[in-house]
């Protein structure tokens, strides 16, 4: 009986210990996941609140970046935007803030590849993006390059990926293509 309780607080010690450790030196993949989604919750809101609150979430937004972010960014129905700096992302929430009802954003499929120095990531990203109206709404990829900076994944450089929306069909007789 000794023997079965022996074992049975070993195998509680080691789930207790392989928790604890996950918990203290977690995934980087999993960090920077987390943090992705964490940055969607963040720039998704809905019009109302106060004026501290809305200044108060538009900030919020400017700590997932580096102080030198750049970025390109080309949205359904919109001009390109390009950015650098933290000052300029936050400008464009706050017009955002102030142009938009509604925006909900989702990021529902992140592939992260860490660098082989450990100290970057490139994250590809699909995005769900809504805007005014939660019945319209359309998916992005989009790139996202990070940096270890003071022991926090930091978003440096963001690009929407275009994907090829339409490909007309080659018409050629007597294959598949041209049925």
């Amino acid at each position: 009986m000794a023997k079965v309780k022996n074992i049975a607080l070993l195998a509680v010690v080691v789930v207790l210990g392989y928790l604890g450790w996950r918990i203290l030196f977690p995934n980087p993949e999993r960090v920077i996941r987390s943090g992705l989604e964490d940055l969607a919750r963040t720039v998704s809101f809905e019009r109302g609140g106060g004026m501290l609150a809305q200044a108060y979430d538009i900030s919020k937004v400017i700590e997932f970046f580096t102080v030198d972010v750049e970025g390109r960014v080309e949205l359904r129905g919109l001009q390109p935007v390009s950015f650098s700096g933290r000052d300029e992302i936050l400008n464009y929430a706050a017009l955002a803030r102030k142009k938009l009802d509604f925006v909900s954003v989702e990021f529902p499929d992140i592939k992260v590849k860490l660098g082989s120095d450990k100290q970057t990531a490139v994250a590809n990203v699909t995005a769900r993006v809504t805007v005014n109206d939660p019945a319209d709404y359309w998916v992005q990829e989009v790139r996202f390059v990070l940096r270890l900076v003071d022991g926090r994944w930091m978003i440096h450089y963001v690009e929407t990926v275009k994907v090829l929306a339409f490909l007309r069909p080659v018409q050629r007789e007597g294959t598949l293509a041209g049925c």
